[in-house]
């Protein structure tokens, strides 16, 4: 049996799977399993993992008919990983060679630890680095943070395979913020280490950028079913239909959290007409502007201004 199982989901990053994969397969630590989900790509990534897996005898591929999104994806990683720790990758990151060893090596002199995160390095579309993350390491405080936010980056992520810990179906966005949340309340230990782990890739086709305001809410609905099992032992998750926020026209939003974040992920975009329309809708529902006039005001200035700005905003 190998000690880790890593899962990959993995839907159209054939711009990225070079990298992504070859960082797993030359690990410093080598007895693994590699799972890679292809979650019914339409680009060239099935014909890159399948070049791999000829090579590797380590890799295992699932290829799914339809597309079924990241959690359920990774569910069929976890419910055939033979590890006996599981660490998750994304399709467009990268793993720094020492991060499984640095990882297993934690969790082996951490027993009462269920779960490990770390520190990592943003890079660019074209793998340019911009800035080192450092997560909070406390676990008071990480568990604070959870309760607020998600201060844990999944692709850092290495757990003890004990097939207790899956993503729900429902969380069509947020599922990692679900899945934290429930090893919470179960009782079990989550702590980041400082270790840089890996190359976090800021793709502005991605999730975070394309339907921020969409991942707010199903996050939000995952803290608060997470307080529902802290008060009672259970949630209403049963009752919840995600159609309710899918339906929802983003560009309508007046939601103050929403519209802050769609101000920040559009001018990251490029997208100064979608800026210029969600900051006044936002300045209506504010008493006088505040910093996000910033964002405003730069998608009237040259574009060499803007770059500078965008250096300082970034985040």
């Amino acid at each position: 049996m190998p000690e880790i199982s890593v899962i990959m989901s993995v839907y159209n990053d054939s711009r990225y799977l070079v990298d992504s994969i070859g960082s797993v397969l030359n690990q410093t630590f080598k007895d693994l399993e590699f799972i890679i989900i292809d979650d019914a790509s339409t680009d060239d990534s099935p014909d890159i993992i399948r070049r791999y897996q000829e090579k590797d005898s380590r890799i295992r591929v699932i290829e799914n008919t339809t597309n079924i999104g990241p959690g359920e994806s990774k569910n069929k990683g976890l419910n055939i990983a033979k590890g006996r720790y599981i660490a998750i990758q994304d399709g467009d990151d990268i793993s720094l060679k020492d991060r499984l060893k640095t990882q297993i090596e934690y969790l082996e002199k951490n027993s009462d630890i269920f779960l490990i995160g770390g520190s990592f390095i943003n890079i660019t579309d074209t793998g340019e680095r911009t800035t080192v993350y450092r997560p909070i390491t406390d676990e008071a405080g990480l568990r604070r943070a959870l309760e607020n936010g998600n201060p844990v980056r999944h692709s850092t992520v290495m757990f003890r395979n004990r097939k207790t810990a899956f993503y729900r179906k429902k969380f069509i966005y947020a599922e990692d913020d679900d899945f934290l949340l429930n090893i919470l309340s179960k009782g079990e230990r989550i702590i980041n280490i400082p270790d840089i782990l890996i190359k976090y890739r800021i793709a502005h086709d991605s999730i975070t950028f394309s339907d921020r305001g969409k991942q707010e809410l199903f996050a939000r609905k995952a803290r608060e079913f997470y307080f529902q099992r802290l008060k009672s032992g259970g949630d209403k998750y049963d009752e919840f239909n995600p159609e309710e926020i899918l339906r929802i026209d983003i560009k309508k939003v007046t939601d103050r959290d929403i519209l802050r974040l769609e101000i920040k992920a559009n001018f990251k975009k490029n997208a100064f007409g979608a800026v210029r329309l969600f900051y006044l809708r936002y300045l209506r529902n504010n008493t006088m502007p505040d910093r996000y006039f910033i964002y405003y005001l730069a998608t009237f200035l040259p574009k060499r201004i803007v770059n500078f700005l965008r250096r300082i905003l970034w985040g």
